[in-house]
């Protein structure tokens, strides 16, 4: 009788914990992506669609931790002012094997996905180029994202523009630790 209490027991403490048994097994992150996890420190400049038009710089600091193998959940947190501090959650996942990068936010139809023109890594930075096309009022562009990370830096360069166009800047993350 107390045999078959203790394989209850147990089978009910296997059934509890199949999610943790099977996350020993998981694949880690690629080693240029397991680089970049952590604090950042650095800068978001974007054009002011307001006259002048200028380009303006907000203090930014970044936690980055990796959602899955090839995904990074990104956590900003910008100084836009005097007590005006304002937070953001992006995901980020990149597969190289498919040919793209996707990008998504905390709304489900917050997801633009890019495909990888280039990706290269020199002196301990890998660098990924991805476009994707997006048609506003009949004017299709070119929308490009330069990713370069490493070690001890981080930075996000998104253009748009017509095909074969260096394109327009829109905005720039730059970090370090």
């Amino acid at each position: 009788m107390r045999a078959i209490a203790i394989i209850k027991l147990l089978l009910t403490l296997s059934c509890a914990f199949p999610i943790a048994s099977y996350a020993l097994y998981d694949p880690a992150p690629p080693a240029a992506l397991a680089t970049i996890e952590g604090p950042w420190q650095g800068t978001l400049q974007y054009r002011d669609y307001q006259p002048p038009n200028k380009r303006v710089t907000l203090p930014v600091r970044l936690y980055v931790a990796a959602a899955s193998p090839n995904e990074l959940t990104l956590h900003y947190i910008f100084d836009d002012g005097p007590n005006k501090i304002v937070h953001s959650y992006d995901r980020m996942m990149i597969d190289i094997e498919a040919g793209r990068v996707r990008f998504s936010g905390l709304k489900a139809d917050n997801v633009s996905t890019a495909k990888i023109v280039s990706s290269k890594a020199t002196d301990e930075v890998w660098e990924v180029v991805a476009e994707r096309t997006e048609e506003t009022k009949g004017v299709v562009e070119i929308i490009r994202y330069r990713l370069r990370m490493g070690k001890y830096t981080f930075e996000a360069l998104k253009t748009a523009g017509p095909k074969g166009a260096e394109g327009e800047f829109k905005n720039e993350y730059l970090f370090k630790r």
